[in-house]
C-alpha cells in the first residue's frame, strides 16, 4: 500500500495457508491419537507389520477409506489396518476420499470440494532391512566415534536349516562388545524401523533406531533406570 511505513502496512493474509502444498496419506506406527506417534517417510514396510494407521495431514469434513481391491468401505479422520498375513514383494493400495468447503480461490474454478488421495506401500521381507550393517558415529553433545552393528540373528531347526530370528545390536552404550550389552530388537519392524521399549538386556532401557531420509541412522538411546536423558546416537554406514 502507497504512502504507509513498514510498521503500519497491513499484513496481507494468503487465503489459502490453511491448507497444505499437497495432500497426503500419513502412515503411522501406531494409533496417531497417541502421543507416541510416528509417521513412516517412505513406502515400504518390513514384514510382519502388525496393525499399521492412516490418516491425511488436513482436517477433512469426513473421509473414506477403501484398501486394494476389497469393496469395503470405511468413513472416519483415521483408519487401521491389521495385517494377518502379506506377500513379501506385495504391494497394497490404501485409498482417500476427502470432502471439504468448495474453495474455488485455492483449487480452481472446477473445485467440486472433493479430494481423492492414493498411496502405495510395498512390503520387504525384513531380513532385507537397510538398518542391517556396521555404522559409524557419535552421541550428540560428543565428539568421539564409535561403531554400531547390526546383525542378523539364526536359529537352526531340527533339520539343521538356519532360520532368520531378528536383528541384534551391539556397541551401545558405547563400542561394547559384551554379551550384556548386546540389545534384542524383535518387537515391531516399519519403515526401517527397530523399536524396543523394554530389552531383556542389563544396561539399555529403551532403543528406537531410524534411517534418515539423507541415509543416515538415528538411534535414541536410554540406560535402564536412569534418570539421565535420552540419548541420540547419529552414524552413516561404512560396512553392509
Amino acid at each position: 500500500m502507497s504512502g504507509c511505513k513498514n510498521d503500519d502496512c497491513p499484513v496481507e493474509l494468503n487465503p489459502c495457508s490453511e491448507y497444505p502444498e499437497k495432500m497426503e496419506i500419513r502412515i503411522h506406527v501406531i494409533n496417531p491419537q497417541n502421543i507416541e506417534e510416528v509417521i513412516l517417510t517412505n513406502d515400504t514396510v518390513f514384514t510382519p507389520p502388525r496393525t499399521l494407521f492412516f490418516s491425511i495431514n488436513f482436517e477433512y469434513d469426513s473421509i473414506r477409506w477403501h484398501v486394494g481391491s476389497d469393496p469395503s468401505r470405511f468413513i472416519g479422520d483415521n483408519y487401521s489396518l491389521r495385517f494377518e498375513e502379506v506377500s513379501i514383494n506385495s504391494s497394497v493400495s490404501v485409498n482417500a476420499i476427502g470432502y471439504r468447503k468448495i474453495n474455488t480461490d485455492c483449487f480452481g474454478i472446477n473445485d467440486t470440494g472433493k479430494d481423492t488421495i492414493s498411496r502405495v506401500i510395498t512390503f520387504r521381507d525384513r531380513i532385507e532391512s537397510p538398518l542391517f550393517g556396521t555404522w559409524r558415529g557419535t552421541n550428540d553433545g560428543e565428539t568421539d566415534s564409535f561403531d554400531v552393528e547390526i546383525q542378523r540373528l539364526y536359529w537352526t531347526n531340527s533339520q539343521g536349516q538356519p532360520i532368520f530370528d531378528g536383528p541384534r545390536m551391539t556397541g551401545l552404550p558405547k563400542g561394547t562388545q559384551t554379551r550384556e550389552d548386546r540389545v534384542n530388537l524383535k518387537l515391531y519392524w516399519y519403515d526401517c524401523y527397530l523399536i524396543s521399549r523394554d530389552t531383556n538386556e542389563l544396561d539399555i532401557g529403551s532403543v528406537v533406531s531410524r534411517i534418515q531420509p539423507n541415509g543416515t541412522l538415528k538411534i535414541q538411546w536410554k540406560l535402564r533406570n536412569s534418570s539421565d536423558r535420552l540419548r541420540t546416537f547419529t552414524a552413516i554406514k561404512i560396512k553392509e
